[in-house]
């Protein structure tokens, strides 16, 4: 089983400090002891020499890890600082594969080294072609393929981490090698943890590749199977998106990141049955980023404008499209995920009803209203943004519905949430318009439908189902796929008239279009958007009861064609906020646990972390309303300041929580773990750039 953690160092960092840095991005591997001396070299002289100490108290009881990786800082009079993580007797490591060339004195090589299993090929294949297509100039990564065995035991964290010592010798043997962070390549194989609650993909075809725009940071992140028509399929993912950063191309977008079930069992799909025994455990837990009719478009602002009525009129209309916090707001994506078309059409069609009819759907209106919700979730479907805690009247974990009317809380599985709101009444919403991928003009629009439509629905959904030539309807059933945020929302509301889900999706929601990295401007066709975004105005105006012909709905191409650019190629365009530093992302991005008896054991340990992170003035972005604390979360991703001019994320904690359900001892380690490491990249940056 094999989990990797990544450090990711954006633009502003570079930009304050000459200092050049080697990342090296580490996995876990048999958890061995931790030696004080290894920890102790990381410690900066001063007053937080005594809270590193107490730190490693709090931690030796619970993390047996030996701290020998580093961070190196490329200088003049070159110096390296412990902070990863090397196994005990892991193996040994393909020696072969880190003498490579390094072909510019301006370019930086970032090694990312995961765990391979001693017996597996993998990295000789990969490397030999990544090596073999590589142009004489611009090496911005280096790639290592981490694949587990088949035979490998499944709390065996398989790492051989101890590789980072071969690429540090290397690097200083060229103290030149860069002027800034170019690129990151991690192979993430997800675990798979019997079955459930995860699952590896086995496809390379759908790694997840994650990178910035700017050019002091690239990140892309591989999941891939040890298959040959795999590593083949991976090869010539490596090698394309290899080009495309030595070339400065950032324009292909990240694919959709794991849609995580939690424990269902199935994720095919959902029924109305389990809504009335409350076994279908409806995804929750998604941050919301939304607009009303009369907002405009900043989308990532906290005023009054883009947030929802604390009254809303009965019969409102919600347009949904669900997203991915890692590809669309969390960082400075240059393209949106899967969820780009559907934005793009929802933005277009709101637009278009405010142009017709004006006040009539506005906020300040006591009819029907109309409310575009983009709701976000990371890749575990763990809480997000602020917007979320916002929004929500009353911050609990409940496991809906079975805890519901408990005092428990429990957050071990964040990913079920009380979807009460302080600003919007979910309970009048009646009709739920969730929108997919709606781009991709060679595959017909579908309209899956529940089945308590009334007269005026089925005469909209009608609309939107045949009103061009090419679309068909989908399913008229109750049946939705088990990602869709509806079925949060049908289970709040009972009351709900309908809800549709507009995609590319076929009858089986098997739609291969459907969470790929296809929302980019080269795959997607900007006319089958702005089709989409005319026939669900069209609904949308027949639901609030008005005669979409009268006055004529039209799209504005105009406003299509900056929206389409901007999430599919520049996220920091004029039309979402002006230039990127007014685009704010969110600055809570976290895994939270409040459950105590889930949290006790770590309760000096995590004082600790926060003690020494307030010594360097680190402070942890969280998800809790005004005056909480501190000490009621598990934190794993930290920003350097306010304003988050560096992000260290860690899904260490996030899965640590998931494993204790199952294993505490893993589990517990693995939160450890993860604190710690972020930890040791913190007094990394300290000695370089705090001093």
């Amino acid at each position: 089983m094999l989990f990797s953690f990544s450090c990711r160092f954006i633009r502003e960092m570079s930009q304050k400090s000459s200092l050049r840095i080697i990342v090296v991005a580490l996995s876990l591997s048999s958890l061995h002891a931790l030696t004080y001396d290894a920890f102790s070299a990381s410690i900066p002289t001063g007053d937080v020499s005594a809270l590193y100490s107490s730190y490693y108290t709090n931690l030796q009881t619970f993390l047996p890890c030996t701290l020998t990786g580093y961070i190196s800082n490329v200088l003049d009079s070159p110096k390296t600082i412990p902070v990863g993580c090397v196994p005990y007797q892991g193996g040994s490591f393909f020696s072969t594969v880190f003498p490579l060339p390094i072909a510019s004195t301006n370019d930086i090589v970032v090694a990312c080294v995961a765990g391979v299993r001693p017996s597996n090929e993998t990295l000789h294949v990969a490397f030999g072609s990544f090596r073999a297509g590589r142009p004489a100039e611009g090496i911005h990564l280096v790639l290592s393929n981490a694949a587990v065995g088949a035979n490998e035991a499944p709390y065996n964290l398989s790492c051989i981490v101890d590789a980072a010592q071969s690429w540090n010798a290397m690097l200083l043997e060229s103290p030149n090698v860069g002027e800034h962070i170019s690129g990151v390549v991690v192979n993430d194989a997800t675990v798979s943890f019997f079955g459930n609650p995860f699952n590896s993909y086995s496809d390379a075809a759908q790694s997840s590749l994650l990178w910035a725009s700017h050019p002091g940071m690239s990140l892309l992140l591989f999941r891939t199977s040890t298959s040959d028509t795999a590593l083949v399929e991976f090869e010539q993912v490596v090698r394309m998106a290899f080009y495309n950063l030595a070339s400065g191309d950032f324009t292909v977008a990240s694919p959709m990141a794991i849609q995580y079930i939690g424990e269902m069992s199935s994720a095919s799909s959902v029924n109305s049955s389990c809504l009335a025994d409350a076994t279908c455990q409806p995804i929750g837990g998604l941050n919301m980023i939304g607009t009303t009719a009369s907002s405009g478009w900043s989308l990532t602002s906290h005023n009054s404008n883009d947030s929802f009525l604390k009254t809303t009129p009965p019969g409102s209309v919600a347009i949904v499209v669900s997203s991915s916090s890692v590809g669309v707001f969390h960082d400075a994506i240059p393209a949106a995920d899967s969820s780009a078309s559907g934005i793009v059409a929802a933005l277009l069609a709101v637009d278009a009803l405010v142009r017709a009819f004006g006040d009539s759907i506005s906020t300040n209106s006591s009819a029907p209203q109309l409310f575009a919700m983009f709701l976000v979730g990371d890749e575990y479907q763990l809480m997000g943004s602020a917007r979320f805690v916002e929004e929500s009247s009353a911050f609990v974990c409940h496991r809906f519905p079975n805890d519901k009317a408990t005092a428990v809380v429990d957050c071990a599985f964040p990913n079920y949430q009380a979807l009460n709101f302080t600003t919007v009444n979910i309970s009048a919403i009646r009709h739920f318009i969730e929108i997919e991928q709606v781009g991709n003009a060679s595959e017909p629009l579908r309209v899956h439908v529940n089945q308590q439509h009334n007269t005026s629905l089925a005469q909209g959904e009608a609309n939107l189902a045949f009103s061009t030539v090419g679309s068909v309807a989908g399913s008229s059933s109750a049946t939705f796929p088990a990602t869709s945020p509806l079925l949060s929302f049908l289970a709040h509301n009972d009351a709900m008239s309908s809800y549709s889900l507009v995609s590319r999706y076929d009858v089986d929601y098997a739609n291969p279009f459907l969470f790929t990295p296809s929302d980019v401007a080269k795959e997607l066709s900007i006319n089958a958007v702005r089709d989409a975004a005319s026939r669900i105005a069209s609904v949308v105006s027949l639901l609030l009861g008005q005669d979409p012909a009268n006055p004529a709905l039209n799209v504005n191409n105009t406003l299509a064609s900056e929206l389409w650019y901007c999430f599919t190629e520049n996220f920091d365009c004029l039309s979402l906020g002006g230039s990127g530093t007014n685009v704010i992302p969110p600055n809570y991005y976290t895994s939270v646990f409040q459950y105590d008896s889930f949290v006790q054991p770590y309760q000096a340990l995590i004082q600790s972390q926060l003690s020494l992170q307030s010594a360097l003035a680190v402070f942890p972005t969280h998800a809790f309303s005004t005056g909480a604390t501190y000490k009621d979360s598990m934190i794993a991703t930290f920003g350097l300041n306010g304003n988050s001019s560096v992000w260290i994320e860690s899904n260490w904690g996030a899965i640590g929580s998931r494993l204790a359900a199952v294993t505490s001892t893993t589990g517990y380690e693995l939160m450890a773990f993860g604190i710690v490491l972020n930890l040791c990249v913190v007094a990394g940056l300290y000695w370089s750039f705090v001093r």
